[in-house]
C-alpha cells in the first residue's frame, strides 16, 4: 500500500482536482448513456455519480488499509508463535 505523504493542506487543494475529475467524468458518461446535455439538464444525477465515485473510492481506501493492517498482524502473530517455538517455556 502507498503511504500517503501529502500534508493537510495538500489534501484540501488536492479535494477540489478530484471532484473536479469526478464531475467531468459524470457529464461525459451520463450524456454518453442518455444523450448530450442529460447530466447539465439533471444535475441530480450527476451529484449522485460523484457521491458514488466518491464512497467507491473512499471504500476501497478503506479496505486496501484493513488488509495492510491484517498482513501486518498476521506477520507480527507468525514471528511470535516461532519464537515460542525456538524459545518453549520450560513445563514445571
Amino acid at each position: 500500500m502507498e503511504q500517503i505523504t501529502a500534508n493537510t493542506m495538500e489534501l484540501l487543494k488536492q479535494a477540489p482536482m478530484t471532484v473536479d475529475g469526478y464531475l467531468a467524468s459524470g457529464i461525459i458518461d451520463i450524456d454518453k448513456r442518455l444523450g448530450k446535455g442529460y447530466a447539465s439538464s439533471h444535475p441530480e444525477l450527476l451529484g449522485a455519480y460523484v457521491m458514488a465515485c466518491a464512497k467507491d473510492f473512499h471504500t476501497s481506501s478503506l479496505c486496501s488499509v484493513i488488509q495492510s493492517i491484517e498482513i501486518s498482524l498476521e506477520e507480527g502473530v507468525t514471528r511470535i508463535c516461532e519464537g515460542i517455538e525456538d524459545h518453549p517455556l520450560p513445563l514445571t
